[in-house]
């Protein structure tokens, strides 16, 4: 076959192929990250100041952020937060999720990167727990297995899928903690997932999601 023959047939694969796509580089957590647990700050708030307002407790956290994203060694914030204080309400309802420490938090990410464009940006990590964290309106839509511990056991009906648990510190009293094959609890934590995922997944400044608790399994 001629040089020139088998140069015409290269050129034809490299022109048929198709374009590359650059993929975009994984946004990771990198450097020494302050945590911030968000109901432990609220109910010390709420200790210290019994009659504090939603507005207060709103200036407290984004004193509290600048404050942290201030300090040369942090990279960024770390966000403890309950899935209860996230989705308060069920998705049906007109208000379902209250993001507001978190928008609060990624805002004050955003305007220290902005403020300082030749330093490396700082990010965001949330970790939204679930297990006892699970919201009350939906832990009531999830029928019993209480009876199955009781004497004489009293049995359950076959949708049973939470059980009550207490002694325990991080309990904190008698509290309720739903099964993670319950498909009402899957449905509903997949749901809000998702939700999360819209509002700040195309932000930069969100590098990662840590879940920890009681974790239904998720299909991939």
């Amino acid at each position: 076959m001629g040089g020139w023959l088998k140069h015409s047939i290269v050129l034809s694969f490299l022109l048929l192929a198709p374009p590359l796509v650059a993929r975009p580089v994984p946004r990771r957590p990198r450097g020494i990250y302050a945590v911030v647990n968000i109901e432990e700050n609220v109910k010390k708030e709420q200790a210290a100041n019994p009659s504090i307002t939603p507005a207060e407790l709103k200036a407290y956290f984004v004193n509290l952020y600048q404050e942290l994203l201030a300090n040369p060694a942090v990279s960024g914030l770390a966000l403890w937060v309950n899935w209860n204080a996230l989705n308060p309400n069920p998705p049906a309802t007109a208000n379902p999720y209250d993001w507001t420490y978190l928008d609060d938090a990624f805002n004050q990410a955003s305007a220290w990167n902005t403020q300082n464009p030749m330093k490396p940006p700082k990010t965001i990590q949330v970790v939204p727990l679930p297990g006892f964290q699970t919201p009350q309106w939906l832990l009531a839509q999830i029928p019993s297995c209480d009876g199955l511990f009781r004497s004489p056991v009293q049995t359950p009906p076959r949708t049973c899928g939470k059980a009550t648990f207490a002694g325990f510190v991080e309990g904190r009293g008698v509290r309720e903690l739903p099964m993670p094959w319950d498909p009402v609890y899957k449905s509903s934590w997949r749901a809000f997932l998702t939700a999360l995922a819209a509002r700040y997944e195309s932000n930069p400044a969100f590098v990662s999601i840590s879940v920890a608790g009681l974790l239904p399994r998720q299909r991939r």
